[in-house]
């Protein structure tokens, strides 16, 4: 049997400025060990940055250093450099503008021929990439930030060097969604690439919306990241890579993907959470279905939002429409999620009750008890694991049993 690697990448600071990005690697059978850490931290099974902006910064610190001890996983910290930004804005800033001339070079013949509609169209379309400015090129500077890590998985991924000797497979995981991977089928069907143990059958490359809250090994990059660029003490020089530049070839092959995909974002299958549902619970379930199903299937999450009659109507046109929806409902008892409902079910879409997922909710908690006892972790660390698990359990069937008499 082979072996399985899960890879989860994060970024954290502002363009401009230095830009960090971690890659978190573990074994797939330790999948569960960043739940143990978030409980012996944070006391939360999931956390998020909120959370984390409300936890003492001694606390943080301890979480990054006991993460980067753990000889079962792999940390890799890369800085993209101001300089090394600029570089890629510049070449980003020329390519732009070519495209934007050839576009008026069509504009002006079709003064000629007086057929406008068809260029203006085109205009019009390339240009709403820019309805939030900023987006549009920074997604462009993330995007090669994260081509240009995962790339290095080669020198730092410990299962994808030993490829040539065995079966093994890597599941790779970027935050933030397709806008930051639209390359990862030109990369894996790469020749170069493929030399180096990189292929579709072999890497698997995902980007999931909000993974740095409800993925484990995206989670812990995310927390890493995010706690080395806020809390002082945390850079370690030694452990932290630059990181790497694309030729100017890759850089003009890049580019053009870029320009005709990242503007049309694919989606993984979607969950919809509406009504009140318990934070660990809401924030368990897209991983819980996704490690019950060998990882091979990526739920992105979402939240619904209250607008008066069309709540359904604006998430699906910011969105758009999705044929593997899920969409799961906790308790109901206010007019605005009772709308919602009654909404999305106009539409023709079921409303799963979140009860559906109690079988699989207590056995995920009772495989993160077992890995809290399989690891080096002391008595004491594991009865709190322990004692997390049955409060956790316990807020679980108190709600169920709120829900079912709702």
């Amino acid at each position: 049997m082979g072996r399985s690697e899960i890879n989860g990448f994060d970024e954290t600071g502002t363009i401009g400025n230095n830009l960090k990005f971690v890659r978190v690697g573990m074994d797939e059978s330790l999948l569960l060990r960043p739940f143990v850490y978030n409980i012996l931290h944070f006391g939360s099974i999931t956390v998020t940055k909120t959370m984390l902006r409300g936890v003492s910064d001694d606390v943080k610190r301890d979480y990054v250093r006991k993460a980067m001890a753990d000889q079962s996983i792999d940390i890799a910290q890369y800085l993209f450099t101001p300089d090394h930004q600029l570089d890629v804005l510049r070449k980003f800033t020329m390519l732009e503008g070519k495209s934007l001339f050839s576009l008026r070079a069509e504009l002006i013949g079709s003064f000629e021929s007086k057929d406008f509609e068809q260029p203006m169209s085109k205009i019009s379309n390339y240009l709403k990439r820019y309805e939030k400015s900023p987006f549009w090129m920074e997604s462009y500077v993330k995007a090669y930030g994260f081509r240009m890590i995962v790339a290095d998985l080669c020198k730092t991924s410990r299962v994808l060097k030993a490829f040539k000797r065995e079966d093994v497979k890597i599941f790779t995981q970027v935050d933030g969604g397709f806008p930051f991977v639209f390359w990862k089928h030109s990369f894996l069907d790469n020749e170069s690439n493929n030399n180096i143990g990189f292929c579709t059958e072999r890497t698997k490359i995902c980007g999931i919306t909000k993974g740095d809250e409800y993925y484990p090994a995206v989670s812990m990059a995310g927390n890493i990241a995010y706690i080395s660029n806020n809390v002082n003490g945390m850079t370690y020089p030694h452990s932290i890579r630059d990181v790497p530049k694309m030729d100017d070839d890759e850089v003009n092959i890049f580019y053009e993907e870029f320009q005709k995909k990242a503007c049309k974002p694919v989606y993984n299958n979607r969950i919809l959470f509406i009504g009140k549902i318990p934070t660990d619970i809401q924030y368990s379930i897209p991983f819980i279905l996704h490690h019950y199903n060998s990882y091979k299937t990526v739920y992105e999450p979402y939240r619904l939002e209250y607008h008066p009659g069309r709540s359904y109507k604006s998430f699906i046109s910011s969105f758009g429409r999705h044929p593997r929806e899920t969409i799961i409902s906790g308790i109901i008892d206010n007019d605005q999620d009772r709308e919602i409902v009654e909404e999305i079910e106009s539409y023709g879409k079921l409303v799963k009750p979140i009860t559906e997922y109690v079988d699989n909710y207590e056995k995920f908690q009772d495989e993160i008890i077992l890995e809290a006892e399989s690891s080096n972790l002391r008595t004491d660390q594991i009865s709190k694991v322990k004692k997390k698990i049955e409060r956790s359990k316990k807020e679980f069937n108190n709600f169920n049993e709120r829900f079912v008499s709702q």
